[in-house]
């Protein structure tokens, strides 16, 4: 009884930090296959919800959507729709790296060239007001 306490205390304390959804996932499952080695009871709905938690805030919405979901989603269904995200998410930064950097000053000089001055006017505007 104690190890199946501490077990969950584990898995309940587990959370996502910067390592890859597959390994934080693979952790809460080793866990769980640790729980039902020592015959205790352990769904899929549990363990999605105990990977929920462990997420930040970049997740949030992929969170609100499996948790509504949780009944009818297998654990490995929500790490594949965790993958994506996670994958989406690295895309993102690294294009808002790269608009952010020096190059942005090269991405302008190439942009003044293909377009009209009233677009690029537009295109400067929104420029300035989305990396402010």
């Amino acid at each position: 009884m104690a190890c199946a306490l501490r077990l969950k205390q584990q898995l309940n304390n587990l959370k996502k930090s910067s390592s890859k959804v597959s390994e934080y996932v693979l952790d809460i499952k080793n866990i769980g296959a640790e729980l039902k080695s020592i015959e205790q009871v352990v769904i899929d709905s549990y363990l999605i919800q105990t990977t929920i938690n462990g997420f930040g805030h970049e997740f949030h919405l992929l969170v609100v959507l499996i948790s509504s979901q949780l009944r009818t989603m297998s654990l490995q269904d929500a790490q594949y729709l965790f993958m994506l995200l996670e994958q989406r998410i690295k895309i993102l930064n690294q294009v808002f790296q790269i608009y952010s950097s020096n190059s942005l000053a090269i991405f302008v000089e190439n942009v003044e060239k293909k377009v009209s001055l009233g677009n690029f006017i537009l295109l400067k505007i929104f420029m300035v007001i989305s990396f402010k």
